[in-house]
């Protein structure tokens, strides 16, 4: 084998799995090894591969994916972690969610009409089992508006789905819909924010 190349073996990356499960990296640690990859440190700086390169690349991970097993592992892998709230979080943190024009419309109603009572969550700053609210009552009340665009959401079976499992949690649910924004006056959508929760 040429000198300065490794190839390591299935029982090695068994071995490794054990000796490092449970085992939490400190914020120092992450932060010296992001350094140490990136820019002039990343052993691709200024590089790039060439077409065969690219293609035995591209070659060697479709057979990966197109492996059941392995593609089964990774689905598993990935339902677990997603039942995970702080999981959720980071994730909803890196893809830099944040309220929508519909979103912000009502969060303006409810800040100039109910003033605090009402926080904007849909960033993932709270989880109810393995959801995220996009608005939480702040004033004691187990309470949660949902703001449903037209696009994702389809009928009463999507508001009875989401009232539901809100419920089990011991919140009561109301829906507002994005053409209700759009359509009705700041005062109808102050009635109904009252007497949703009545």
């Amino acid at each position: 084998m040429p000198k300065g190349v490794y190839i390591r073996t299935e029982q090695h990356g068994h071995n490794l799995s054990i000796a490092n499960k449970g085992k939490r990296r400190s914020e120092d640690t992450k932060r010296r090894m992001k350094e140490a990859s990136q820019g002039k440190n990343n052993s691709m700086y200024g590089k790039t591969h060439n077409p065969e390169t690219r293609d035995k690349i591209s070659e060697a991970m479709h057979k990966v994916y197109l492996d059941n097993k392995i593609r089964q592992k990774i689905s598993t892998a990935s339902k677990r972690l997603w039942q995970t709230p702080d999981y959720i979080r980071k994730q909803m943190k890196s893809r830099r969610v944040t309220p929508n024009k519909p979103e912000l419309n009502l969060d303006s109603i409810l800040q100039k009409y109910f003033p605090n009572e009402w926080k904007y969550v849909g960033n993932g700053e709270v989880i109810i089992g393995r959801k995220c609210p996009d608005f939480i009552n702040i004033n004691g009340r187990k309470q949660i508006i949902e703001l449903f665009g037209n696009y994702w959401h389809f009928g009463l079976f999507c508001e009875a789905e989401k009232i539901y499992h809100y419920k089990q949690y011991g919140f009561d649910c109301l829906i507002i819909w994005e053409t209700e924004i759009k359509n009705k006056s700041e005062t109808e959508i102050i009635r109904k924010v009252k007497e949703g929760f009545e």
